[in-house]
């Protein structure tokens, strides 16, 4: 099992498991979290062996969209994704403040959010894209999620997180 944790800023901690044909999220704690919670489903992180083309689908939360609270929508629930995500890329060179690496699969998630915006825009499907790189050796190096909405009441944006040291086993 391997414990990855995303920076300070972001507050998240996941936990995986590495199986025969796959990579698995099982536990994960946010920052308002004493302890960390098993998922109630394992999360496919990656599939195994890596190709270009490989393709797998993952309900997932959103990460950067949320009610804004200062409009007072901090109640309100928001709706899950449904993630495609496909290996793009096997060959890849990322830099990251860890150091630079090669032999890096590529791995995208598209999916689509419908959420009741407001009342002039009412239901939009909101475009979710999440990059990441997963390099030999190493592990996952490198992510960026976007989730862009035009809303007085919701959040959005793009986060980057990105691997900040690292030491041979």
């Amino acid at each position: 099992m391997r414990r990855v944790e995303v920076p300070d800023s972001i507050g998240i901690e996941y936990w995986l498991r590495q199986e025969k044909d796959r990579v698995i999220r099982i536990v994960q704690r946010i920052d308002v979290d004493e302890h960390a919670k098993l998922d109630s489903n394992p999360r496919v992180v990656l599939k195994l062996l890596v190709t270009v083309g490989a393709t797998w689908i993952v309900l997932t939360d959103t990460f950067v969209i949320a009610p804004k609270v200062e409009m007072g929508m901090g109640t309100t629930k928001m709706p899950k994704v449904l993630m495609t995500y496909t290996v793009e890329a096997v060959d890849e060179t990322v830099a990251v403040p860890a150091g630079t690496f090669k032999s890096c699969a590529r791995v995208t998630g598209n999916g689509n959010m419908a959420l009741y915006v407001d009342a002039v825009q009412g239901f939009r499907d909101i475009p979710v894209v999440n990059r990441e790189w997963y390099c030999k050796g190493v592990g996952l190096v490198k992510a960026e999620r976007t989730e862009l909405l035009h809303s007085a009441y919701y959040s959005s944006g793009k986060i980057t997180m990105a691997l900040t040291s690292f030491t041979l086993p």
